[in-house]
């Protein structure tokens, strides 16, 4: 919105609608099962540039580069200190709060502030922002690595927004468990869930196989680093790395070309494309590429019609063109 203002629709199973649940039941207690078909403002938040969504939660960046977010906290994914709400019998902020990260110490006590973003990111249960000086921070669930600070918890969150060690980028996307970004070297590097490979381990017998804990970096089939990347595009099982001045490429359970469903545990050629890519996006087994002059292309997954209403048969291996 021109305003700045934020609207939302859909499910506020947990709030991420930024509005109470409006219906009680005959034992006096709020239904959580809500829904609004409709857009809805927001309120508590205003001046926003940028908004993403996770599971049961949204975020917002403003103007200012402070960060805010509303929905469910049981897990610290809103970057505040989680309170239970004994009226609803969860821990949930149906207004925007703060995130918030660790800043210096009074004594040996950590103290809190704002976290200033230019972009964000968010999963399941986590989120990551890049910082104004490039810095990457994440919070909330950390039992699949998605913070990427080194170390996977089964039992770890972070209500407070934590740096990563030693690294910058300049775009970043998420997806369930899954985090990738382009560090300032315009390499690819992922971390968290690597389900498929897709947060860069291609061998099975490694430690950990299942979980990258830090950044790492994804690999051609060469077993090159990928470089001059712009951007970068997380989906279920798959993520997708694209840039003008290099042909697009993605990795993990994918879809394209002539055959099946294959699994690659480095980057592949996205062939198809009549041109390179300004934008990509990846979703549950299905991807789509902006051209530089407005044309869209899907692939993939159609048997909820994400990529044609035309032909409901279940997969496009070939890129499609969109009529918009």
């Amino acid at each position: 919105m021109v305003s700045g203002d934020v609207y939302c629709w859909g499910s506020n199973i947990h709030g991420q609608l930024g509005r109470p649940w409006a219906t009680k039941g005959a034992d006096g207690k709020y239904v959580r099962f809500d829904f609004t078909p409709t857009a809805t403002k927001v309120e508590g938040i205003s001046n926003a540039r940028s908004v993403t969504g996770g599971q049961d939660f949204t975020c917002a960046i403003k103007t200012d580069d402070t960060t805010y977010c509303w929905g469910a906290n049981n897990q610290g994914q809103l970057g505040h200190e989680p309170k239970y709400n004994p009226e609803y019998f969860f821990y949930v902020e149906f207004s925007p709060v703060q995130v918030m990260t660790i800043g210096g110490s009074i004594g040996t006590v950590a103290t809190k502030q704002p976290l200033y973003a230019k972009q964000m990111a968010s999963g399941d249960g986590h989120s990551c922002a890049i910082g104004p000086d490039k810095s990457v921070s994440c919070w909330g669930k950390d039992n699949e690595g998605q913070l990427g600070n080194g170390w996977a918890d089964v039992n770890g969150l972070y209500d407070v927004a934590v740096k990563i060690p030693n690294f910058t980028a300049t775009a970043i996307s998420a997806k369930n468990a899954t985090t990738c970004a382009i560090d300032e070297a315009l390499t690819v590097k992922c971390w968290g869930y690597n389900q498929y490979s897709v947060a860069g381990k291609s061998d099975p017998q490694a430690p950990f196989y299942n979980v990258v804990p830090e950044p790492t970096s994804i690999t051609d089939k060469d077993g090159n680093e990928l470089t001059n990347e712009g951007g970068v595009a997380v989906g279920t099982t798959h993520a997708l790395a694209y840039a003008l001045v290099s042909d697009p490429v993605q990795w993990g359970e994918i879809i394209f070309g002539t055959g099946p469903t294959a699994y690659y545990n480095s980057a592949q050629l996205t062939v198809g494309l009549p041109l390179r890519p300004v934008e990509m996006a990846a979703g549950n087994y299905f991807s789509c590429a902006r051209m530089v002059e407005g044309q869209v292309y899907c692939w993939g997954k159609n048997d909820k019609f994400q990529i044609t209403n035309a032909d409901k048969t279940g997969l496009s291996t070939k890129a499609i063109v969109i009529v918009l």
